[in-house]
């Protein structure tokens, strides 16, 4: 009964966990519009995301992998965001949403293939896979 003073169903309480990791997501990922932080800093700022995505492995996995939920992986919209606000210049550039696309979506894949395969990914080498990545858009 407890359970109904704060949610009227299991998916009140499902949206509020993903609202709240969201949100996490996204404050680590306000990083990225800091346009003093250089690509050869990227990696460190990334295993900040990766510590994270640790630390909430169970609904990682439940969210990415167990019961794929597409608003929680939503959250690559943000990632998007931040990403252009750094990179600004992309406004400009031909496929630049595609390009943003495919940067944020690598991201996603690598969460879903290390969760899937924990011990198939050094996760050291996933954080350096990810922020070559991200040195590819300032091309």
């Amino acid at each position: 009964s407890t359970f109904y003073v704060y949610y009227k169903n299991i998916n009140e309480l499902i949206e509020d966990i993903e609202n709240y990791h969201i949100s996490q997501m996204m404050h680590l990922n306000e990083e990225l519009m800091n346009t003093e932080i250089k690509s050869d800093v990227y990696l460190s700022y990334y295993q900040e995301i990766i510590n994270y995505v640790k630390k909430n492995k169970d609904v990682f996995y439940a969210f990415l992998i167990a019961n794929i939920n597409n608003r929680f992986i939503q959250w690559k919209d943000g990632m998007k965001y931040h990403l252009l606000e750094r990179e600004y210049r992309l406004y400009n550039a031909d496929n630049y949403n595609l390009i943003l696309e495919m940067v944020a979506s690598q991201v996603i894949a690598g969460y879903t293939f290390w969760l899937t395969n924990p011990n198939d990914v050094n996760i050291n080498g996933l954080a350096k896979i990810v922020s070559q990545t991200l040195r590819l858009i300032e091309i």
